[in-house]
Parts: structure tokens; sequence; C-alpha cells
């Protein structure tokens, strides 16, 4: 039951994924493209409008002289050639669904095979580490264990929770693109502490190219949202299980994308938690033997 349970889970996310979050996305992706052009004439022209005193920045304006369509075809040129170039960005993103495919298929196959797996474990630990190492391996893993599952359970549930209220919050306020808005902070959520400014972001350029005015407001909103989040929600939903203070998650996050991307985002914090936990036991143990 628990294998069919899994496999069923790993269905629904990418269901969720491939039909309800992938197509808001590629949807507020085309409102930016379509868009975009006129948002650019309209700032050069109110750049225009208050560059009177400043004669060095309306020289500089007529010097570009390059309206908002061919704004938009300079910057698709560069991305062109960077998404088809040597490092195809395609390609990159074709292997890492290929990768992740076989990463759900051998997840499944040792769900099948996890008590022989167990077993053969065990053996080997016992033939090749005294019983001391043994116990200290498997605190070890039994750490890694519980903070990975309550940090992944607790981010995707956060996530989804702050997705919502994204959506009822701009429904009630009456913003455009609510639905599309709402599952872009709660996709970009899941990357821990900068996720929800990320796709808060998105969000904000969206309602611009319709209403300047609604554009603050939803900023206001999401600033509000944000702080009842990180103060009340986040700690019931995750709770201290995590185990790692603020500063460390941040610093987890820079390292583990600087080394691994996005990937390192979301795996550096559990990482770091497991770490400072294992860490901060052998401290206490070794104060309490100097003590006593």
């Amino acid at each position: 039951m628990a294998i069919v349970f899994s496999i069923l889970t790993i269905i629904l996310v990418l269901y969720f994924l491939l039909y309800l979050v992938i197509p808001e996305i590629v949807r507020s992706i085309n409102l930016i493209s379509d868009d975009l052009p006129n948002l650019y004439e309209k700032v050069v022209r109110w750049i225009d409008e208050h560059s009177k005193g400043y004669p060095m920045i309306r020289q500089r304006l007529e010097q570009i002289d390059i309206n908002g369509e061919e704004a938009i075809d300079m910057g698709l040129g560069i991305i062109n050639s960077w998404a088809f170039g040597p490092v195809s960005f395609i390609g990159m993103v074709f292997n890492k669904i290929i990768q992740l495919l076989l990463g759900i298929v051998f997840a499944i196959y040792v769900l099948f095979h996890k008590e022989t797996l167990k077993s053969n474990f065990n053996k080997l630990i016992n033939a090749y580490l005294n019983k001391d190492k043994r116990n200290y391996l498997l605190r070890v893993i039994k750490t890694a264990d519980e903070t990975f599952t309550n940090f992944f359970l607790g981010q995707f549930k956060e996530a989804i929770i702050f997705g919502l209220l994204t959506i009822i919050g701009m429904l009630i306020l009456r913003l455009p693109y609510a639905l599309t808005i709402g599952t872009v902070v709660g996709a970009t959520a899941l990357i821990p502490m900068v996720g929800a400014f990320i796709g808060a972001g998105i969000g904000v350029l969206l309602i611009l190219l319709v209403d300047a005015f609604k554009a603050v407001i939803f900023i206001i909103f999401i600033i509000i949202l944000q702080q009842i989040e990180g103060n009340f929600i986040y700690p019931k939903v995750i709770g201290s299980n995590i185990g790692l203070p603020k500063m460390w998650v941040f610093a987890a996050i820079i390292i583990g994308g600087g080394f691994m991307g996005v990937i390192g985002i979301l795996l550096g914090v559990p990482v770091a938690a497991t770490i400072y936990k294992l860490l901060g036991k052998s401290v206490n143990e070794k104060l309490k033997v100097k003590k006593a």
C-alpha cells in the first residue's frame, strides 16, 4: 500500500506540474512578451517627459532611439543565440527532465526492494564497522531522513498555501491575472526564503502592463502576506523540525545555488540543517563530558 500511495503521489505531482503550474507560467511569459513593447515605450516617454532638466539623459535617449518592438527583437535575438548556441539551454532542460524521470523510476525500484536493501546494508555495516561507528552512522542517516522529510513536505505544503492565499487575496482586491500570478508565486515559493519574491516580481511586471496603481496595491498586499506567512504560517507548517536559523538558511541557499543551481538551492537547506543538528548534538555531548 505504501508503494501504491507513493506512485499515486508522484502521478499527482506530475499532473499538478504539467496541467496547472507549467501552463500558467507559459501564459505569464506570453502575456509579458505581448505587452512588454508597449510598456517599454511608455517608460521611455515618461523618462523623456521628466528629464527636461537632465540634458545628458535626453541625449542618451536620442542616441538609443529604439522602439518597443525593436527592443524585444533584440532581447529575443540574445536569448535565441544563448538557447540554441553551443551550450543549449533547451538541451540542458531536456537532459534534466530525462534525469528526473530516470530518478523517479529508480526510486520506485528502491521502494520495491527496500527490505532487501536494508538487510544488505545492515550486513555491510556490521561486517566493516564497530558498534560505535555503526551507531553514529545510523544516527546520521536517521537525522538526515527526518530533516529531508520535514523540509520537503513542509515546503510543498507551504508553497500550496501561499499560492492559494495569493489567488484569494488578488480576487478580493480585484487585481488582474489572479490565477496566473498565484500559480507562479506558489511554484516559486518552493525555493526557500527568496522564491516568493521571485514570483512576486513576475506578478508586479504582469500587473504593471495593465495598471501601475494596481501594481502598487499588489506590492503592498504581497509584503503583508509575506509577513503573515513568515511569522504565522511557515512556523506552523514546517515548525522547528528543520532546526536551522534563518541566517544559515540564507547561507545554505547561496552556497547551494553557487555549486548546483536550482537543485543546490533546494538541497542546500536540508543538507545544512542535517549538519547543523549533528554538529549541535556532538558539541553538547562533548560539553557534558567536560563538565562531568
